[in-house]
């Protein structure tokens, strides 16, 4: 949607700069003292800036929308967070758009400016079916979309704008233009921090068709931009996908397992595959993987000829564990018959744990429902506990009740 050789107004600087696309398919925009050189994917332009006129270089990445772009900055060619602000509008569609509050009330203006976003839903119907109104109201908050006539979720015009300056209001769009590529890419490539919100909200046609889903599970890509989206969110955004088709194929043959269901599951096992050989991985990410694998008995995906479902299993909590993040003690509830992992994992869980009376009790102890008590782990070493026993001792961290309840923990477990 970038404007080639069509001035565009930044505000923070008060300047005007103009692109233009050179013989190599860079893209080049200059304004006063200053340049910046780089490439076009879709919508988004990733480039360097050098201004002679302050000395700088640096790099900056502009997102553009029908009516101008969002961008931000930083100084240095060193990949980092970018947390300057330059946002800039076509000077031919500010020009057009300049009269657009005239056309408004002025109870109107004054309503978009005083209102919070917990007061949208109170908006007079018609206004909120209204595209001039809400295209001024957005300016402030993208949210008011929630509110708006379904008539005006539809639009792709309305819609597309909003996703473009802030990715999270891809969930107001409707149902058709959730499934609407351009909207998608739009969203995702606006700020990944929504990434996961959008992932699972969008329809599961889109997943069926491999379109969007597909590329981020091979490449972490959308349109050829690299996004950052937890492994999680794209699991079950795939798993949704696939239990669908499953049980939309049992209840046409009535028949539990058939050579379509099967294949459907080999399908849904391989995507698992490329998701695991792929994609960002965490603890969450991985674990999700694995509680995807075991979600049913009757629905378990199926390995290749040359792959267990044991083993794949196996392959991801040993690498969940290595990663040694927040995911440690959730990991612990699902190794399954893998207990044999039990004892290296809750030691890297002592040691990121804050040493409290109540932490130790739950890394050395799981609960027993049937005796109402908390069991030592069998897979524990002795030696381990004594450490733990010791260390917790030494910190002394916790409420009485909660040192009383420990002291008795480790008196009727025989641990002195």
């Amino acid at each position: 949607m970038i404007k080639l050789n069509t001035p565009y107004h930044v505000a923070e600087e008060n300047v005007t700069v103009t692109f233009t696309e050179v013989n190599n398919g860079a893209i080049t925009g200059t304004y006063p003292n200053a340049t910046l050189t780089g490439t076009l994917e879709g919508n988004v332009l990733s480039a360097t800036f050098q201004n002679s006129a302050v000395n700088a270089v640096g790099l900056i990445e502009l997102t553009f929308n029908e009516n101008g772009f969002e961008g931000k900055w930083k100084n240095g060619l060193e990949p980092g967070p970018m947390r300057g602000k330059w946002n800039g509008e076509c000077v031919s569609e500010s020009a057009k758009h300049s009269s657009a509050p005239a056309t408004l009330t002025k109870e109107q203006l004054k309503w978009i400016e005083t209102k919070d976003s917990w007061d949208y839903e109170e908006a007079p119907k018609e206004w909120l079916d209204s595209k001039d109104f809400i295209l001024v109201a957005m300016k402030k908050d993208e949210s008011i979309l929630e509110y708006v006539s379904e008539n005006l979720k539809g639009d792709k015009e309305l819609i597309l704008a909003a996703v473009s300056k802030n990715g999270s209001a891809f969930q107001y769009a409707s149902d058709k233009l959730k499934a609407d590529n351009e909207i998608i890419w739009a969203a995702l490539t606006q700020d990944s921090d929504y990434a996961g919100i959008i992932i699972r909200d969008i329809p599961l046609g889109v997943i069926k068709n491999e379109t969007i889903l597909k590329e981020m599970a091979e490449h972490s890509t959308v349109g050829g931009k690299k996004i950052n989206f937890d492994t999680r969110d794209l699991v079950y955004a795939i798993q949704r996908t696939y239990l669908d088709r499953i049980y939309e194929e049992s209840n046409k043959s009535k028949v539990e397992q058939n050579e379509k269901i099967i294949n459907i599951r080999r399908e849904w096992f391989e995507f698992n595959q490329t998701i695991y050989k792929n994609c960002t991985k965490n603890g969450d990410g991985l674990l999700s993987l694995i509680q995807t694998i075991n979600h049913s008995d009757d629905y378990t995906p199926l390995p290749d000829d040359n792959t267990s479902v044991d083993d794949y299993v196996r392959s991801l909590l040993i690498e969940a564990i290595e990663l040694n993040d927040e995911a440690l003690a959730t990991i612990l509830g699902n190794v399954g018959d893998n207990t044999d992992l039990i004892p290296k994992a809750t030691e890297l869980l002592w040691n990121k744990c804050e040493k409290s009376y109540w932490n130790a009790i739950n890394t050395i102890s799981l609960y027993d429902e049937d005796e109402g008590i908390q069991v030592l782990i069998e897979e524990l070493s002795r030696d381990f506990v004594i450490k733990v026993i010791r260390e917790t001792r030494e910190f002394d961290e916790g409420t009485d009740e909660e040192k009383d309840e420990f002291e008795r923990f480790v008196s009727d477990n025989g641990l002195e």
